[in-house]
């Protein structure tokens, strides 16, 4: 994994990572909290299918369920996303200021 730098004015580095891969970021970040957004399983097929030149047969497609359930096991957190826009946003921010503190949640 390349190095991730501290972004400037207190803002969270984020990395997003496929739960089968989050032994990586244990390997290289063993300081570090995983938040799980997980769609219904048809809003993620549908956005997954729109990225164009991914198959039915895709394994994000075919293994979503086991892939989403490893990410449940693995998460600290698990945040149910519908749709999509200032919601979510809105419910990821208040995760991010509870876990690291308001000043840093809202950047």
């Amino acid at each position: 994994m390349p190095p991730v730098e501290q972004p400037p004015g207190g803002v969270i580095p984020t990395i997003m990572m496929r739960a089968p891969r989050l032994n990586l970021v244990d390997e290289h970040y063993p300081e570090h909290v995983v938040y799980q957004i997980e769609a219904p399983f048809e809003e993620a097929r549908a956005r997954i299918l729109a990225a164009g030149g991914i198959a039915e047969d895709d394994i994000r497609v075919t293994g979503w369920k086991e892939e989403r359930a490893l990410g449940e096991q693995l998460a600290d957190r698990v945040i149910k996303a519908t749709g999509s826009g200032p919601r979510l946003i809105e419910i990821i921010e208040r995760a991010l200021s509870e876990d690291f503190g308001s000043e840093r949640g809202s950047q």
